[in-house]
Formats: structure tokens, C-alpha cells, sequence
């Protein structure tokens, strides 16, 4: 230790000239504050970082408190990023600082910058109610006319009622949804994929609350799993095949995941973090939790390629709807990541009422819209937008966001001018970048009003309609086409929500047909192939007539691990593919019921 301050002191004092050599991205930033205890050090280069590599004993690393760190080194898949992983954790509450010499022993670059008080993990329903006070409360019903009820016999007792009132013209396509809530229910949590009557055409009852359940650009169902706290992806036979999670120590986060062309993912992480909030305002707590934002980009090995946080860039008194004074804080709260169309990234901060375009190169801020730190000027929008979710950059370059409305500039009247009640809205707005202008161009607003406090997107899809989802308020789904005419809408029971909505084309099986077969005349169930098998196997069976079709999975002592809905099939000789690489070794049965028939079998996965 002795001999390598000996060496900085030296170093630091040689006279050098190595601008060239600093990084255009690092993480963490110099100076920052809040930092995890765990994180790696991520430096991107312009260009090849691969000598710095092969030099990594050049690289020096110190706490205040823990002293010289060993750590390890790898280039990520671009080529100009050194990820640089400690072997231990900082510890809480130290200066960390980071230095980059060259092979004539002089310092081509240094930073340091401070870690966490403590570490504290985000709770997930917590963030949920943090959207609003009264989560349960005063919340509207619409009536429905000529709506029905979907559910039947067919369908699991603990799955949510489902109500359609369907119009002429609803997009082609499924909806994707996952139910959840925070009342004492006998509805259990599912992932759905649903037709335009409301009838599932697939189903998965969870353990537990799941999230944002979509179909990713590449084909691949993903959801966020609450009882994980990670993300899974599912191929199209229903199999889960990854996983994605943040790095660094953060916990990620339900809000968003945006699989990316390149193979790299995107997702967020909530960062509660002790602040001395005396020092900002007089009156502040002197040990607050305040929660920020983290976002990641995750490549296709799992490691952090960048990384932006809140701390560095917001100030924590523009969220001025929150309480200061509190002992918790959310001043941020991130819910929403768009790709944009420049390779950049847009986020969506429901707290601080503002899109923010970040640089994905170097993590600067390009632009703010709305919000205190606003810097466009709205045209054709008196009223702004407040509290927003869900933004996206459309194919004709404009930006289309769910407006929850909670808060606004300016009090919208009604036609007496009385002050209108509060309301939700889809929002479309023009951007001018150069000019700094937001020209309002279309907006949706149900009649009579509805005000989703919580929650909600905004999805416009391939034929020009725009699929809404209100949030914490019914009915929980509205579908209208260009004109603004409704020409979908579904609701569920009072107290059940879903965090967003999707539409989007599917195949609603994983079943394949055997179509050179002869037509079965009995129901049969075959053994499994391979078995012993690992981690996959194919199940064949033969349906003697028309029917609802299930499968379900069940371990060595009987409980149900999986259920599987395969919708109404023709007779005919099927096979699916079962995946268990999330299992342990074991024997399993497998039972395919329909309407008149229950067959089981046996099967053993060997890992």
C-alpha cells in the first residue's frame, strides 16, 4: 500500500499531456455521490480499449476505507468498453478513487467518487402505491352496455372476469396483459394472451404479481416477475429461455424492459439512498430515504455497457409535488424507456412531469420536456401533461404518451366555465428539437372523463388506431381509431388493474399438428421423448374430436408447477415442446385434459 501511494504521488506530479486518452463514458462519474458498494467500473473509449486491457496493471483502484482493491477486467462486445470489477465491495460511506497510468509511469487519467451510506432494496408494491395515496379509493365505475362476460366453465375459478363491449373495427391481434392488486382477492395473478371477444387464447397462473407483459420486436414474450425481481423471457411455445436483470448491485425494476435489435437490453432499477435532506431544505429530514432513478443497458453477456442515474442530473426539489419534508422520497420515479429514432434514449420521469433525451454515448442530458426544467414551448396545449406514463417516439417522428393528468399547469374549464374535474388523456405531440417546440396534434379523451391516476399507456398501432390503457381506474382498456371513435373496450372487477396493455399479431399456441397422420379415432397421450430428458423434451397426443385443450405439470408430491392453455383444437395428432431448465432433477407428470378426457404420464429430468 505504502509503495503504491509512493508511485501515485510521483506520477501525479510528472507532467503529462494524454487528453486524447479520456474516456467519453465513464461510470461511476466523477465525483458522484450515492454509488453502489458493488459497482464496476465502466470506462468506453472512442475508440479500442483493447491495449487497456492488456495493461490492466496500470489500472489502480482505492477506498478511504478499504484500502488498494484487486479487481478484474474484461472488453465488452463493442470494443471500447472496460468493465473493471472490484473482488470486494467498497465499503458504505467512502471515497473510491480510480487511477489510469501509462507504461512511462505518468497518469493518464483519475477519478474517485463516493459509495452509499447503506444499502437499501426497493419494495415493489410500495412503488406501486407510491403513484398515489389513495390507490383504492374514489375510484369511478362506467357503466357497460351490451358487454359480456367471457369467462366459463373452461377457465380456473380464481381468474379475473373479463367484460368486452366490442364494436365494429378493433385492430387484428391479441392483447397482452397481466392482472394484479392490492386488495384481499380470491382473483389470482395471470399472464393473458386475449382475442377481441376477451377469450384467452393463453394463460399462466403466477405465484405472485407480474408486470409489463409484451411481445419484445424480436418475437419473445417478456413479463417482470415480483416474486424474482427480474425479468423473463418466453419463447413461442410458452418456455421460458432467459432471464434479465440490472447489474451492479441494483435491484431492477417493473416499469420497463426494451429488448434492443444488437441483442442489448434496457431496464431500470429504483435507488432508495439515505440523504440528509437539512442540507437541501431547512426543514428536511436529516436521514431521508430518497429514491432515484438508475437506467442500464445490459448486453447480451449480462454486463453493464451503460449506465445513467438520476443523482447525477436531477435535482431532487424539482419533483415540486412532493413533500420535502418527508422521511421517504420518490422524487423521480422512472416508468417508461423509449429507443429513439437516433439511437438515443427517451425516458419518461412521472414525478418530475418530464421527458428527459439522454445521450446513450456519453449519458448527457439533450433535452427536457415538461416539468419544472421544461424547455419547449407548447403550442395548441394549454393544459400540458402531468404525472405521464408510457412514452413513444411513432413512425412519423411525433411522441405519443399516456397524460394521467394528476397535476396541470393550467385548470381546463368545462363549457359553463367551471372548473373541470380532474382527467386522463392519450397525448400525441410534434417536436420541434431545433426549435424547442411541442405542438399538441391529437389527443383522446373518453366521455365522460375518466382520471387513471395510477398507471396507463398509450399504443398506437399498425392501422392508425391507439390502444389505451387507463390505469387504476374502469374500464381498464379503450381502443379508438382515427377518427376517436371506440371501437374496443374491456374492463375487469372493481379493484383489479393491469400495469399496461399491448396488442400484438400471434400465433396462440406452441402446439404443432401433425398433419400426415390419419385422423385419430380415440385420445391419446404417448411418452414423453426424450426420457430421461434435458432440460427439454417433446409431448405428443392425439385428440379424437373437437375440444379445449389443457396441459398441466405437476411434481414428484402433486403440486401443480404449470398450466397451459392451448385454446380449442381440431382433432388431430399435436406435440409440444416442454422446456425445464429453470427445474431441478426429478420425476414429473404430465396431463393433457380436454372437455370429455384426462390422460397423465410420467417423465424424469436428469441435469
Amino acid at each position: 500500500m505504502k509503495a503504491l501511494a509512493t508511485f501515485l504521488l510521483v506520477a501525479i506530479c510528472t507532467n503529462f499531456a494524454f487528453s486524447d486518452s479520456k474516456p467519453v463514458f465513464l461510470s461511476p462519474l466523477p465525483d458522484s455521490k450515492y454509488n453502489k458498494v458493488s459497482s464496476s467500473i465502466l470506462l468506453k473509449y472512442e475508440g479500442n480499449a483493447s491495449q487497456l486491457l492488456k495493461e490492466s496493471n496500470l489500472i489502480f483502484i482505492t477506498g478511504s476505507k478499504s484500502g488498494s482493491h484487486q479487481f478484474t477486467t474484461k472488453l465488452a462486445e463493442d470494443n471500447k468498453s472496460l468493465i473493471i470489477t472490484p473482488v470486494n465491495k467498497f465499503d458504505f460511506d467512502e471515497n473510491v478513487n480510480v487511477y489510469i497510468a501509462n507504461k512511462n509511469r505518468s497518469i493518464e487519467y483519475s477519478f474517485s467518487f463516493f459509495t452509499e451510506r447503506q444499502d437499501i432494496k426497493p419494495d415493489v408494491l410500495e412503488i406501486m402505491k407510491r403513484e398515489n395515496p389513495f390507490f383504492e379509493k374514489s375510484q369511478v365505475q362506467i357503466p357497460f352496455t351490451n358487454g359480456q362476460s367471457n369467462n366459463n366453465d373452461s377457465l380456473p375459478s380464481d381468474f379475473p372476469n373479463i367484460v368486452v363491449k366490442n364494436s365494429d373495427g378493433p385492430s387484428p391481434g391479441y392483447v397482452f396483459l397481466s392482472n394484479f392488486t392490492m386488495m384481499a382477492t380470491t382473483i389470482a395473478p395471470y399472464l393473458i394472451i386475449m382475442d377481441n371477444t376477451g377469450t384467452p387464447v393463453f394463460y399462466k397462473k403466477m405465484t405472485a404479481p407480474c408486470f409489463d407483459f409484451k411481445k419484445q420486436p424480436n418475437g419473445l414474450l417478456t413479463y417482470y416477475s415480483q416474486a424474482a425481481a427480474k425479468f423473463f423471457a418466453m419463447n413461442s411455445q410458452y418456455q421460458v429461455t432467459d432471464s434479465f436483470y440490472c447489474g451492479n448491485g441494483y435491484t431492477t425494476d417493473l416499469h420497463e424492459l426494451r429488448l434492443l435489435p444488437n441483442g442489448h437490453a434496457l431496464m431500470m432499477s429504483y435507488d432508495p439512498q439515505i440523504v440528509n435532506m437539512r442540507n437541501i431544505i431547512p426543514n428536511g429530514d436529516t436521514a431521508a430515504v430518497v429514491t432515484g432513478l438508475i437506467i442500464q443497458e445490459i448486453d447480451a453477456n449480462k454486463n453493464v455497457v451503460f449506465q445513467w442515474r438520476s443523482w447525477d442530473h436531477f435535482n431532487i426539489v424539482d419533483a415540486k409535488h412532493e413533500d420535502m419534508s418527508a422521511h421517504t422520497i420518490d422524487y423521480v420515479h422512472g416508468n417508461s424507456i423509449e429507443p429513439d429514432n437516433d439511437g438515443n434514449i427517451l425516458i419518461s420521469s412521472r414525478h418530475l412531469s418530464e421527458i428527459t433525451k439522454i445521450n446513450r454515448t456519453t449519458g448527457a442530458i439533450i433535452w427536457r420536456f415538461g416539468g419544472v426544467n421544461n424547455q419547449f414551448a407548447f403550442a395548441n396545449d394549454s393544459i400540458t401533461f402531468s404525472y405521464q406514463h408510457a412514452v413513444h417516439r411513432l413512425a412519423n417522428g411525433h411522441i405519443l404518451l399516456f397524460d394521467n393528468g394528476n397535476y396541470r399547469e393550467t385548470s381546463d374549464t368545462d363549457l359553463e366555465g367551471e372548473p373541470r374535474s380532474a382527467y386522463s388523456r392519450a397525448a400525441e405531440y410534434s417536436l420541434d428539437e431545433n426549435h424547442l417546440v411541442a405542438t399538441l396534434v391529437w389527443h383522446y379523451r373518453r366521455s365522460p372523463d375518466i382520471y387513471g391516476y395510477a398507471m396507463g399507456n398509450a399504443e398506437r398501432l399498425e392501422n392508425g388506431n391507439t390502444l389505451i390503457c387507463w390505469g387504476a381506474i374502469n374500464p381498464n382498456i379503450t381502443e379508438v381509431n382515427p377518427s376517436s371513435e371506440i371501437v374496443f373496450e374491456m374492463t375487469f372487477p372493481r379493484g383489479i388493474y393491469t400495469y399496461r396493455v399491448f396488442r400484438n399479431s400471434w400465433i396462440p399456441t406452441g402446439l404443432q399438428i401433425n398433419s400426415g397422420n390419419e385422423s385419430p379415432k380415440n385420445m391419446n397421450l404417448y411418452q414423453n421423448y426424450p426420457n430421461p430428458f434435458n432440460p427439454s423434451t417433446t409431448i405428443k397426443f392425439d385428440l379424437s374430436e373437437k375440444s379445449k385443450v389443457f396441459m398441466y405439470i405437476y411434481n414428484s408430491i402433486g403440486q401443480k408447477i404449470e398450466e397451459i392453455n392451448f385454446g380449442v383444437k381440431s382433432q388431430g395428432s399435436y406435440e409440444y415442446k416442454w422446456n425445464a431448465s429453470a427445474l431441478a432433477s426429478g420425476i414429473y407428470y404430465y396431463r393433457i385434459k380436454t372437455e370429455t378426457e384426462t390422460l397423465t404420464k410420467q417423465m424424469l429430468l436428469l441435469k
